[in-house]
């Protein structure tokens, strides 16, 4: 079989994305090229509820950008998704109709169970050990910026998936006025987020406990980076991740100079660790898995399925009649 390439395009609440992959059968798959840049549709979305002519100009210029890397590899073959902050916004389709205008390309919006299950489908073939974890009891606990989906497997199959508008930048948004009125904004932000949570655990976590927990979210791989890079661990035991919950919560500015990340991911790590830890211990976690999977690696897991050109890891329809069960 011929090489393929494929560039998938991922239009997310605070960040837009671009991997290019190269793949066959004989030689496997490639990551040629990732790019990424800061653009917060989801300040202005959940703020506001329409996104700013401003904020369209950026994204089309960003955009104009890997218009021309696709130029640059040939590439014809490319899938562009947007999430929550352009499914919610009231002006979505006047923002989409100038994408087509000013970069010629086509974004899809995704809805939130098609973009959880394309990175479900990811991570289970990314991660070497995932059906083993499945067996022992895993919950995947997959935080945007817009939401939180929370997945739990039990017996190699799932049993329950929910999703929560609570997402790291939602958070920081709805918060944004209160952080300059209180001198504990991380006390104000733990009561909100454990508050929300509460709800979670009542509905649909209950009485269930898992010994794994996968944390997969678009500033994890900026956490593992900077506080464990020497390390090289893939797991941590439930302390270990307190200990890196503890150092991050401080002011932001320190953090972005500290670990030399940019102000804006600095600034919606706090909420992420909050419900993170949350979720750790309302689950009874004892090891916590980090995944720097996202919406790009899943496009390309869903295109690879669809052409039957490797093997799936996990019996996904199997959990589909699983979880049908249980409704």
């Amino acid at each position: 079989m011929p090489m393929q390439m494929l560039a998938a395009i991922d239009v997310g609440s605070s960040e837009v994305s671009m991997k290019i992959y190269q793949f066959s059968k004989r030689t496997g798959i490639q990551e040629l090229e990732y790019i990424r840049s800061m653009v917060e549709m989801g300040a202005d979305t959940y703020n506001t509820g329409v996104i700013s002519y401003d904020t369209v100009r950026e994204l089309c210029g960003v955009l104009k950008g890997f218009v021309e890397k696709l130029k640059e590899y040939r590439i014809e073959n490319y899938i562009a998704y947007a999430g929550s902050a352009m499914r919610e916004a009231a002006n979505r389709d006047m923002v989409l109709d100038q994408i087509r205008l000013q970069t010629g390309l086509n974004v899809q919006i995704i809805g939130n169970a098609q973009q959880r299950f394309l990175i479900l489908q990811s991570l289970a073939g990314m991660m070497k050990n995932f059906e083993e974890l499945t067996k022992e009891g895993v919950a995947v606990v997959d935080l945007s910026s817009g939401s939180l989906q929370v997945s739990i497997f039990e017996s190699g199959h799932l049993q329950v998936t929910q999703n929560l508008k609570l997402g790291s930048l939602r958070v920081r948004e709805i918060l944004a006025d209160i952080e300059q009125q209180t001198t504990s904004f991380v006390s104000v932000m733990e009561d909100y987020i454990g508050n929300e949570l509460h709800t979670l655990q009542r509905l649909v976590i209950k009485t269930r406990k898992v010994r794994h927990v996968i944390v997969i979210g678009e500033e994890i791989a900026t956490l593992l980076n900077a506080v464990n890079a020497s390390k090289n661990r893939e797991s941590f035991t439930v302390p270990q991740f307190d200990k890196f919950y503890f150092k991050l919560m401080r002011s932001r500015e320190e953090i972005s100079k500290k670990y030399n990340i940019p102000y804006e991911t600095a600034t919606v790590l706090k909420p992420s660790m909050i419900i993170f830890r949350n979720l750790v211990s309302m689950l009874g976690g004892e090891i916590v898995w980090a995944s720097n999977v996202g919406l790009c690696d899943g496009i390309l897991s869903d295109d690879i399925s669809r052409k039957h050109l490797f093997k799936a890891g996990h019996d996904f329809d199997a959990d589909i009649l699983s979880i049908t069960r249980k409704m």
